[in-house]
């Protein structure tokens, strides 16, 4: 039986929005990995040295990619910042980020306590998503409550034609 936490409507501002060196628009699978392996790192670090997060799956509810068209344009642009100045008071060199905002649900599959830690994770899982994890380089504005259930089998097929 899989138990599985439920991370519902996490809303991301400014996340990293390459998916590879060729492409943008939602961030790549490896940020979402990291993200719940950072979770999962400072729940340990807070006394719960057992809990384990097997697997994420993530649930794209919104997507804003933050990108421009001008009238009679024919490409978007990205919408970048340019901060920090330099030491003259001009904007620096740099790279254009893609960013965009999301709202997003993670599904984790966990190990390492049961039924009646349950109200003790919630807390931590609160505290840590409103205070320290970035999510794909953004900020968490907000997100629903914590849930968690059981599944007796989980099949996925994938039909080609």
């Amino acid at each position: 039986m899989k138990r599985i936490l439920l991370l519902p409507h996490i809303k991301v501002q400014n996340a990293n929005a390459l998916s590879s060196p060729f492409t943008i628009g939602f961030p790549a699978m490896t940020a979402w990995l990291g993200a719940v392996h950072g979770l999962q790192r400072k729940i340990n670090s807070s006394g719960w040295q057992e809990v384990i997060f097997n697997a994420v799956a993530v649930v794209s509810h919104r997507v804003d990619l933050q990108t421009h068209r001008g009238t009679g344009d024919y490409v978007n642009s990205i919408i970048g910042t340019g901060n920090p100045l330099d030491k003259n008071g001009k904007r620096p060199s740099f790279i254009e980020e893609a960013r965009c905002h999301l709202d997003v649900s993670l599904l984790i599959e966990y190990k390492g306590f049961g039924k009646v830690d349950e109200e003790q994770i919630k807390e931590e899982l609160f505290h840590h998503l409103n205070s320290s994890i970035k999510i794909a380089g953004g900020d968490i504005l907000s997100f629903q409550e914590v849930s968690f259930s059981k599944l007796k089998r989980v099949t996925m097929q994938i039909y080609i034609n």
